[in-house]
């Protein structure tokens, strides 16, 4: 039996290629796969980030709202005992009052 060894060269060449593409292949979506997991990673990590920072905010705001909701009521509560019209130095004396009221309390909270 006569071997054509061009015929052989061939056959072995494109299993070669055949190995090649199927190992590329496999690098390739390993590659992606890894790119995607790091990709769900960082999102994760910018959501809990805002997460964070709404919570934070929102404590704000809340804080804020009701320091101005009790010095409104502060100045609202003098003017009408007195049977005036509120002044903005109402307003500032309702300010101070809550800032002698809720420095304590944010005090005590943060030493939690």
């Amino acid at each position: 039996m006569k071997i054509n060894w061009g015929n052989l060269g061939i056959i072995l060449a494109l299993g070669v290629l055949a190995a090649s593409i199927f190992f590329g292949a496999l690098r390739i979506s390993q590659t992606a796969i890894s790119s995607v997991e790091r990709a769900q990673r960082s999102m994760e990590q910018t959501q809990k980030e805002l997460a964070q920072e709404t919570r934070k905010l929102t404590q704000d705001l809340r804080q804020k709202l009701r320091r101005d909701t009790i010095a409104l009521t502060y100045a609202f509560r003098k003017a009408s005992m007195e049977n005036r019209v509120i002044t903005t130095e109402d307003f500032e004396k309702g300010y101070q009052f809550v800032d002698s009221l809720l420095v304590p309390t944010l005090v005590k909270l943060w030493s939690d």
